[in-house]
């Protein structure tokens, strides 16, 4: 059983096109999402937290947290479960985010003594 030479020109586009698809795919949904990430301001403020949600879909969870700011304002972060587990409805603290015209994104939550 050989392989006439379309097929084997036709197995190798196949195989590159493969290749840079996923290196595509990676550049979009990896790379500049990071690099617009580290141009975010970032903001420290006091916050306490008032509600967490966990939201399952199929067979994953997200994990949700409120803040509320201390002039009112509330914003809901998406978090892993680690930092979700580490934070109780009533903490105070200080709330470190990044933000820009697109969302926010959770950094971190030291909580008061």
């Amino acid at each position: 059983m050989e392989m006439d030479v379309v097929e084997i020109w036709f197995l190798i586009g196949t195989v590159i096109f493969v290749v840079v698809s996923v290196v595509l795919l990676i550049f979009f949904f990896g790379v500049l999402p990071k690099k617009r990430e580290k141009k975010m301001p970032q903001y420290t403020t006091h916050a306490k937290v008032v509600s967490k949600t966990a939201q399952v879909e199929g067979i994953s969870t997200a994990y949700f947290i409120s803040f509320e700011f201390s002039d009112g304002r509330r914003k809901n972060f998406s978090m892993g479960i680690n930092s979700y587990n580490n934070l109780v409805e009533g903490d105070f603290g200080i709330l470190t985010y990044k933000e820009d015209n697109k969302g926010h994104i959770y950094e971190g939550f030291q909580r008061a003594r």
